[in-house]
């Protein structure tokens, strides 16, 4: 059964500062769904959010502002206010009950070996601001069907990409933990924040994902499959007909010894692990330098 629970206080709320809040006690044992972050207090929005991360165990988890974290949102054909921001871990979209949940932080799970929680938010130009965080929880639930899935969580990373003028540019070696040569990762999506890209090329072991398409052309697909294209984003969102499996852009690049442990331990890895080399390339306009985001399946105790 799912159920919200308020968080408890942030500390360190101020115009300019870093708010902290520990999830640690109140999500141990459970499944986190997902964060909602209310805001209150003078004029404080997402937009004065310059940075949030969720992090693990000292490491960051995933991490975005309030703006690009809203743009993902509407992306996916979600809606709030203003004052609202919704850090979401499921795929609602999926079309097969198993992968609904999947991203979903699982802390009762032995190998998420989570022993604390933390929200940072930034915030930057607000008045009086106030802030609140309310999760949604469900119990911890060893159903036999998801037990390959019950280890895989959300990681979300960004990175920043210089472009020096018209033309295409290969874009691969930005992207966060892309390149096979460097364990690749298993994408769910990755979102490009650019006004000037144009079109868009992926490339995986010689094979072309996506030929040379214009991004007015992607966007009209996405339209299609129900997701809601927005200013100033690009979406590679190979997930588009709502499956997860065997649609997800798998980097990744297994040894012997991972399958191995894998099997030992009932679990099903989040690629095919067989990636050799990948390409990620984009036409654009004019120069400019904009960030990348990408949304990852990983196993939650290599976070």
């Amino acid at each position: 059964m799912k159920y919200t629970k308020l968080m408890p206080d942030f500390t360190g709320v101020a115009a300019t500062g870093t708010a902290v809040c520990d999830l640690t006690a109140e999500v141990a044992g459970k499944v986190l769904e997902s964060i909602l972050l209310i805001l209150s207090g003078g004029a404080f929005t997402r937009a004065h959010i310059t940075g949030w991360r969720l992090v693990a165990d000292g490491k960051v988890l995933r991490q975005s502002t309030g703006p690009d974290t809203n743009t993902i949102f509407a992306y996916y054909n979600g809606a709030n206010a203003a004052t609202e921001m919704l850090i979401d871990f499921m795929a609602p979209w999926a079309r097969t009950p198993d992968m609904f949940g999947v991203g979903a932080l699982d802390l009762a799970y032995q190998l998420s070996r989570v022993n604390r929680l933390t929200l940072h938010v930034d915030i930057a130009g607000a008045t009086t601001p106030g802030i609140q965080a309310r999760a949604e929880l469900s119990d911890s639930v060893d159903i036999p069907s998801e037990r390959p899935y019950r280890w895989v969580s959300l990681r979300e990373n960004r990175a920043q990409i210089p472009v020096t003028g018209a033309g295409e540019v290969n874009l691969s070696n930005y992207i966060p933990n892309f390149q096979p040569v460097e364990g690749g990762s298993m994408f769910r999506a990755i979102h490009f924040f650019s006004a000037n890209m144009t079109h868009l090329r992926v490339r995986k072991d010689g094979f072309d994902w996506m030929d040379k398409t214009p991004v007015a052309r992607i966007q009209a697909l996405q339209k299609r499959a129900g997701r809601v294209p927005q200013a100033n984003h690009v979406a590679f969102d190979p997930c588009l007909d709502g499956l997860l499996m065997g649609r997800v852009f798998d980097t990744t690049k297994y040894g012997a010894a991972d399958v191995e442990i894998a099997k030992a331990n009932n679990r099903t890895l989040p690629g095919a692990g067989t990636c050799k080399n990948a390409d990620i390339f984009a036409d654009f306009s004019g120069a400019e330098t904009f960030w990348v985001q990408t949304q990852e399946l990983i196993r939650l105790e290599d976070h």
